[in-house]
């Protein structure tokens, strides 16, 4: 939360953890009543003061240096110094979080580009959320969980502690609070689990954490539903109406219907990733931590499709450009990508409000994959759609697999016995 641009401190007796490794104790006000008492308490001296503990003297001062603050005491009137001794707590501590002052060497720290033990758990995850290899969209993903997660760290008084003191508890206790101020969905409460646990993962890895906060939190139910997809009416009615009317988002969807990839992956393709003569294409899959290139096979009923827009003449050139992307601007080929939101955008338009259909664009590649395990077999859609395993392509791309399974079982010879 922030006031006026500045962070905005809540009042908390806890160790603060600083850059670099330092922490402090929450500034206290000298008399105790300073709040409550009467003007009595104008006849004493008033003071704040905190303990500064930095490791690199740790040896000088093992439980931290014990820090005086005055300048209230010029103020005569009980209003008045206590406005002005609210205002010193502030201002210090923000000067201790923000700013990164270190009392014992008076001097401003610079701060290492680094996270440890005693970093705050937002330091901590926005650090690793900086570096971490991901795509673009889970980047997206994370970082709004992020965002998100923040407000509640600061609702629940948790933006001081070190994030090797966040437990399981404080974890959970952050979930709840996005459920109870967001509603947030059991599917969203289990990704925000995962993605929390990736990052924990990776401090991990570093060695700044021993211990991952969510493990053993366990999973809410969630309502599986089956993706809906085009019906066989439905199919003919797109394909006429987009053809004839909206040509190049047609040929985007055959393409991208015939491909096995997805639409982001389809959009970074460019000239050189192509082989027509081998039926063949390059591209880059992005899935959470997982890049790499793979070859995928270009169907041969759509492959006069791909010929087209690689060479579909430009204005004012005549040269084909190797670095030039098949799905530019107007969903032909140029210089720059254009973003998913713009396939999603037009079928929506072109599509769900022209001919009234709920089904969205990606069930087109469930729909493929569906067809590919019918003629061939579920590895042959697992292989098209570049999955690890069998059960992603069973459980929501195969989405007729579970019924052709019962009808092969349907047909088994299973006589009781031999003639009968």
């Amino acid at each position: 939360m922030t006031r006026n641009g500045t962070k905005c401190i809540v009042k908390m007796k806890k160790i603060i953890s600083l850059s670099n490794g330092c922490s402090t104790t929450y500034p206290t006000p000298i008399p105790k009543n300073w709040k409550t008492g009467g003007k009595e308490t104008l006849l004493k001296e008033w003071v704040i003061y905190y303990y500064f503990f930095d490791p690199l003297y740790k040896e000088q001062y093992p439980k931290g240096k014990r820090i005086r603050m005055k300048g209230m005491n010029d103020f005569k009137t009980l209003g008045e110094r206590r406005e002005a001794t609210q205002i010193l707590i502030d201002g210090l501590v923000s000067k201790l979080v923000n700013e990164n002052w270190n009392p014992i060497t008076k001097k401003y720290m610079e701060v290492k580009n680094s996270i440890n033990q005693n970093s705050t758990l937002i330091d901590s995850l926005e650090y690793y959320l900086k570096i971490k290899k991901i795509s673009d969209s889970y980047r997206t993903d994370i970082t709004s969980m992020v965002k998100f997660l923040k407000v509640s760290i600061h609702a629940l008084q948790l933006q001081y502690k070190s994030i090797s003191q966040i437990a399981r508890k404080d974890i959970k206790a952050l979930l709840r609070h996005q459920q109870e101020t967001r509603n947030i969905s059991n599917y969203k409460y289990n990704k925000y689990k995962a993605q929390l646990s990736a990052l924990f993962g990776d401090m991990i890895e570093d060695e700044v954490l021993e211990h991952n906060p969510t493990y053993k939190i366990k999973k809410l139910t969630t309502d599986k539903l089956l993706r809906e997809i085009l019906s066989e009416e439905d199919r003919k009615r797109v394909h006429f109406h987009l053809k004839s009317k909206y040509y190049t988002f047609w040929r985007f969807m055959m393409i991208f219907y015939s491909s096995g990839s997805r639409v982001s992956e389809i959009l970074q393709i460019q000239v050189k990733d192509v082989n027509i003569n081998k039926l063949e294409f390059k591209v880059f899959i992005k899935k959470g931590q997982q890049h790499k290139e793979v070859l995928k096979p270009i169907n041969k009923n759509f492959a006069h499709l791909w010929i087209e827009v690689i060479n579909e003449q430009k204005a004012n050139t005549t040269t084909l450009n190797p670095n030039d992307y098949l799905f530019s601007k107007g969903l032909s080929k140029g210089k720059n990508p254009i973003r998913y939101e713009q396939i999603t955008r037009r079928w929506k338009t072109h599509v769900k409000n022209q001919l009234n259909i709920t089904a969205d664009f990606y069930s087109l590649k469930h729909l493929y994959g569906d067809k590919i395990s019918e003629q061939l077999d579920i590895a042959h859609a697992q292989k098209l759609n570049s999955h690890t395993s069998s059960k992603m392509m069973k459980e929501h791309y195969a989405v007729n697999e579970k019924q052709r399974t019962i009808n092969r079982l349907k047909n088994v010879d299973a006589s009781f016995y031999e003639g009968k």
